[in-house]
């Protein structure tokens, strides 16, 4: 039997080929063939400084950050279509950065000319002036960061500039030997000008204890008065000159510019106060030697007063173990402005801490009555002195009752207190005083 082999018709063979182009076709417009081409986005920066810049693209989908002036390229490439929008994620310190060129859609190149361009921001200098200065320099610190040496009077100037904005605070980092500076005028915030008002006053130190004598007019102005008995107690600006003999007590501020100085006092006869206005007092102070001055006011308050650092009780350094009541019942005491007696006292003691205890009311005299309530006494640093303050209540005069504050002296206690040592005590408050020696005892 013989096998005829079909024959393929023509057209059946099109339609095959057909169907395979279009499957191929397909294959390709599925993914079929391969990645889509992705294209990179980038440009230039100009104008940077020394701290970077920090790029981002679509609201933080990538950041960059471009430390030198360059091209530069975000690491993500991206295919066509895809939308870029670069803006500034971080700023440079001291420089302000913006973009061009910044938005657009890729498509079938990389995109090169998002322009970058910084400019630096305006910066202001800080400083001031130097007064009173003498041979010793004064270092200054802005910010508890940077300081500054200046050895002379005159103009000075921070060497870091800064941004509008910024907050300073010159202060004083070491004091010149011998003298003690302030600043004034010493915080604020930078705003679009030069800081050249910060004034610093220097002065010879005068904190200590002195003794010496004052020439003045009795009550009529016209009798001279001579006051033997002179004490002055010396906080930075805080003057106390007092005569227990005369009961009169000058208590005010001065400020000290190199060797001179200049402020005002208040005085009190008795514990009262005499001086209508402040009385201005004038002079010159030789540090560890002696005050020197002119009080230009009417009675007890003109005249001129010279007083000489006291080396035997300045070279005792005040504190609390010199001052502090460790025996049972013993207790410092004395009769507030008036010449010692120990009859009708004050009576307190000082325990742990700088606290006063308050023994008993004043019995007669200008405070009759009054109580202390929170009160304390705490040495000053690097001197013979403590800081006083105390309230009076339940006096017996109520305007009496108030808030007091003042200057505390060893005139004789070394170590600890025993029988018979003294104090020096002074407080005011603007309208009353007292002052004394007061004696411990210990029963």
């Amino acid at each position: 039997m013989t096998h005829i082999s079909p024959q393929r018709h023509p057209r059946t063979l099109t339609t095959l080929l057909l169907t395979t182009f279009i499957l191929l076709l397909q294959a390709c417009s599925s993914g079929g063939g391969g990645p889509a081409p992705t294209y990179t986005v980038g440009g230039s920066v100009t104008g940077l400084g020394n701290t970077p810049v920090v790029l981002q693209n679509n609201n933080g989908a990538e950041t960059l950050s471009i430390s030198t002036n360059t091209t530069y390229t975000f690491t993500t490439a991206l295919t066509q279509g895809t939308a870029y929008n670069i803006t500034v994620l971080t700023q440079p310190t001291g420089y302000s950065c913006s973009v061009s060129n910044s938005t657009g859609t890729v498509g079938q190149q990389n995109i090169t000319t998002i322009a970058v361009t910084c400019t630096a921001l305006p910066t202001y200098t800080i400083g001031g002036t130097v007064t009173g200065l003498g041979s010793n320099p004064v270092i200054l610190q802005n910010n508890s960061s940077e300081q500054l040496s200046i050895s002379a009077n005159g103009s000075y100037q921070f060497l870091t500039a800064q941004l509008e904005g910024s907050s300073y605070s010159v202060t004083v980092h070491t004091q010149p030997s011998g003298y003690s500076c302030s600043v004034s005028s010493n915080t604020g915030t930078v705003v679009q000008e030069n800081i050249t008002t910060i004034s610093v006053n220097c002065g010879v130190t005068a904190t200590g204890y002195y003794t010496g004598s004052a020439d003045v007019k009795a009550d009529n102005n016209t009798t001279n008065l001579n006051i033997p008995d002179l004490r002055a107690m010396v906080n930075g600006n805080r003057l106390m000159l007092m005569s227990l003999d005369q009961q009169l007590l000058y208590d005010g501020t001065i400020t000290i510019t190199g060797s001179n100085y200049s402020g005002s006092v208040t005085l009190y006869k008795s514990g009262a106060r005499i001086s209508t206005t402040p009385i201005a007092v004038s002079g010159t102070i030789t540090a560890g030697s002696n005050i020197a001055g002119t009080l230009a006011g009417s009675g007890a308050g003109n005249g001129t007063f010279d007083v000489l650092y006291n080396t035997s009780v300045n070279a005792q350094a005040a504190s609390l173990a010199r001052v502090v009541s460790t025996v049972e019942r013993s207790y410092w005491g004395g009769a507030f402005y008036l010449p010692y007696s120990f009859g009708n006292t004050n009576l307190f003691k000082v325990v742990d801490g700088g606290n006063l205890e308050h023994v008993d009311e004043p019995n007669n005299g200008y405070f009759s009555g009054c109580r202390f309530e929170g009160n304390s006494i705490l040495p000053v640093v690097n001197s013979s002195l403590y800081q006083f303050d105390i309230t009076f209540s339940s006096c017996d005069e109520i305007a009496r009752q108030s808030n007091y504050t003042g200057l505390v002296t060893n005139l004789s206690v070394t170590t600890a207190p025993t029988d018979g040592d003294l104090l020096l005590v002074g407080f005011s408050n603007g309208e009353s005083a007292g002052f004394s020696e007061f004696v411990y005892r210990e029963y």
